[in-house]
């Protein structure tokens, strides 16, 4: 189908902040947007920083849609999912020594942690509080509580440090004065740092989706709201960023929202009705 003069084949979009509030259903528009895409055969995905599993493969019918999600990146490209051949793979993780070097400069910030060690059926934290109490309310997750070794007893996509307010100052200070060989952090949410694998990123993640589906990127649409979404959205034909976006993320985008995901902004925007 056409949209901004370009022959659309790929619609793949962030969750949080994007699609939905965080946790929330999907508004009127934004459902309508998705019914559409679909029924003109456009391929719709999920780039997402959380984890695949049963959970965000089924989270379209969550959503109320009656068809399926024909791809993912989850944990901000690290996981990749094919519907139609219903393969999953791993592309890319932190050895449990480059975990183990991140936790030791950032744990005496008492921020809490959060990693999938096995989806959300084994999330380690480090204290529950209601960052973790939220996160199994929205996804039914099994969550273990562990101390500091606790994280690197294995090799894991990711790693993320939840900061209050007061916590950020510190936290960005801490991760500038601790470069990293191995790992670099993003930013998914105000006060949430996350590290990654090196030269890992929803971007690459498309361009990989992309090559498997031999889908040009010129004709993708790529929507989402912050810096971990703005390789992705600067690497698609057609890059969206909501208008509760980042900075970063809108100086990477052909377009930004006239609305925020609060009012429906990315429906309105893809049927072109703002």
């Amino acid at each position: 189908m056409k949209f901004k003069g370009k022959e659309i084949r790929l619609l793949i979009c962030d969750i949080d902040q994007t699609l939905t509030v965080k946790g929330g259903q999907l508004l009127p528009y934004t459902k309508r947007a998705l019914d559409h895409f679909h029924e003109k055969g456009v391929c719709l995905g999920l780039a997402t920083g959380r984890p695949i599993d049963s959970r965000t493969i089924g989270r379209f019918e969550k959503w109320g849609l009656d068809y399926p999600v024909d791809v993912l990146a989850g944990l901000n490209g690290c996981e990749l999912y094919f519907r139609e051949t219903g393969e999953k793979k791993t592309i890319a993780r932190l050895d449990k020594e480059e975990i183990k070097a991140i936790v030791d400069f950032m744990w005496p910030l008492n921020t809490n942690i959060m990693l999938f060690e096995e989806g959300y059926d084994r999330v380690l934290a480090r204290r529950y509080d209601d960052i973790v109490r939220a996160s199994v309310d929205r996804n039914d997750s099994n969550v273990e509580i562990v101390d500091k070794e606790g994280f690197s007893r294995k090799d894991s996509c990711k790693i993320q440090f939840h900061c209050d307010e007061s916590q950020i100052e510190q936290a960005e200070e801490a991760i500038r004065k601790n470069p990293r060989e191995k790992s670099e952090v993003t930013v998914s949410f105000p006060g949430t740092y996350e590290f990654m694998p090196k030269g890992m990123n929803k971007g690459v993640a498309l361009i990989k989706i992309c090559e498997q589906l031999r889908i040009d990127l010129d004709n993708v649409i790529a929507c989402g709201d912050m810096d971990n979404d703005a390789s992705m959205i600067k690497a698609a034909g057609i890059g969206v960023c909501l208008q509760n976006g980042s900075d970063h993320a809108k100086s990477c985008a052909d377009y930004v929202t006239r609305y925020p995901v609060e009012e429906d902004g990315l429906g309105r925007f893809l049927l072109e009705i703002e």
